[in-house]
């Protein structure tokens, strides 16, 4: 799935999230509105080479983009360009920004190396660009085969829209992003005339700090983008690296409000600019898929509660530590510090692509790995959250694949646990949500093999051990073929 989760990660700075921000003031004395419960989400950067940690002034690193109404063209080789329309700003307004940036440094404790150019452009237009960003990033294919994984795991309902959800979520929502491609800095400004607002700047600063990891640690180094032919992609893996970027982020722009950069009056205009953004985008957010919101919510909130146990453990150095030396390799180790900390990694699952052993017609959707932290997200569409997050919490490791034959849909998921109490406590738990999620008729038996058949699927759960095999595929001789060559 991670192939539109990237893109969609990387391009979607959207007013979604307020909640940071709520937390962020109310530590800084000021008192948030209890609606205030989303942050402005912001792209990712991501990379690994060296950490200078000393201060110094970044106004030479700071550009600005201001032609009048000018189109400009994104170069590229392999992707078709993109067309963007700057709009030039007033004198404050470019010298607010540069402040910020200078602000980010003596934060972050990095320093700039190459100029950040910074383009300041309409609502509508900076919502174009994202839009046409995504569409170049994309093929059909990618987005068809991302929703069918997210429909038959049970994650969204026929006739989900990821594009028209997604461009809804754009439309006007978009306030800014560093596009690490290209290396640009993208600003939503609705007055040209006027100074940065404090919400613009607040942005900035998460932003041009991503700017900061991009030049000190690298490009798509700590996180890559997925190959197409690679069979070993894990989504979880780079789940637990994006919240390591986010969190990083989100922990200066923490510092950065606290450490009085913004007047009294200013954060007083922060709260309510960002209770009104969140407002403006709370009914497309309501309408969203639970599975996209919370996979943008975790690399901000629970990246940002990892990135601060890095903090508390050696400041920035020991964050820069863990570009340099050991990212976090699955969202277990997000959510578990010690994990990380003792570097408990991923238990290897055997699970090849399974379309030679399925025959002539089938095609691999998707291969890949939930984590423990998707795994809870899709327990709780059927299970509560306290029940949810107990029976995620004994991972230790899993791979699935989704296939599909003639437009019919099915998956296999093979996962492995601490032992067999957890995987007994997960198998009770994905008992539960399978068979109203399928429609299943009937316990499917006793014990820890359960069989149903319809006219539709097969689904059988079965627990050997510390293993546990999810299966739901199409009516016929594949789920037989499967379970003999998996020796279930």
């Amino acid at each position: 799935m991670t192939t539109v989760k990237a893109a969609f990660n990387r391009l979607s700075s959207i007013l979604l999230l307020l909640i940071i921000l709520s937390i962020s003031l109310v530590a800084c004395g000021e008192s948030a509105s209890p609606t205030a419960d989303q942050i402005s989400t912001t792209n990712t950067v991501s990379g690994i080479t060296s950490t200078p940690v000393s201060v110094a002034n970044t106004t030479t690193a700071f550009t600005t983009n201001t032609t009048t109404a000018t189109g400009s063209i994104i170069p590229t080789t392999t992707k078709a360009p993109i067309v963007y329309i700057t709009i030039p700003v007033s004198n404050d307004a470019r010298q607010s920004l540069e402040k910020v940036a200078d602000d980010a440094v003596k934060v972050r404790g990095l320093n700039f190396t190459a100029k950040i150019t910074t383009n300041f452009m309409t609502p509508d237009a900076i919502g174009k660009y994202a839009e046409d960003s995504l569409k170049r990033e994309l093929t059909l294919q990618e987005i068809s085969d991302y929703e069918k994984s997210l429909l038959v795991f049970g994650f969204t309902k026929p006739g989900f829209d990821y594009v028209k959800s997604y461009t809804a979520l754009l439309e006007g929502n978009v306030a800014g992003f560093y596009d690490y491609e290209i290396k640009k800095l993208f600003v939503n400004v609705a007055d040209p005339n006027k100074g940065a607002s404090p919400l613009t700047r607040w942005i900035a600063e998460h932003e041009l700090t991503h700017a900061l990891q991009d030049q000190n640690f690298g490009i798509e180094k700590v996180r890559p983008q997925r190959i197409p032919t690679d069979k070993n992609w894990s989504d979880d893996k780079d789940l637990a690296v994006l919240s390591l970027i986010e969190g990083d982020a989100v922990q200066s722009q923490f510092l950065w409000t606290l450490g009085k950069y913004l007047s009294q009056q200013e954060i007083t205009q922060l709260v309510k600019d960002s209770q009104d953004a969140a407002n403006k985008a709370s009914q497309v957010v309501n309408q969203m898929p639970p599975i996209l919101l919370v996979s943008q919510t975790f690399p901000y909130e629970e990246g940002w509660t990892f990135v601060q146990n890095l903090y508390k453990q050696g400041g920035w150095d020991a964050v820069n530590k863990a570009w340099t030396e050991y990212p976090p390799v699955s969202s277990s180790q997000i959510l578990n510090f010690d994990k990380y900390k003792n570097r408990v990694e991923p238990i290897k699952v055997d699970l090849s692509d399974l379309t030679p052993v399925l025959g002539a017609g089938w095609r691999s959707v998707d291969l890949n790995t939930m984590g423990e932290y998707t795994t809870r997200v899709w327990l709780k569409g059927q299970v509560s959250n306290d029940e949810a997050t107990k029976a995620a919490s004994g991972w230790a490791g899993d791979r699935y694949q989704v296939l599909e034959k003639d437009g019919n849909l099915g998956y296999v998921w093979r996962s492995k646990w601490d032992n067999d109490a957890e995987a007994k406590q997960f198998f009770d738990s994905a008992l539960r949500y399978i068979t109203p999620t399928y429609n299943l008729q009937g316990a499917g038996g006793n014990g820890t093999k359960r069989v149903w058949q319809n006219a539709e699927q097969d689904v059988q759960l079965i627990q050997k051990g510390t293993e546990v095999l999810v299966l739901v595929m199409p009516k016929g001789d594949a789920a037989a073929k499967i379970i003999s060559t998996l020796g279930f």
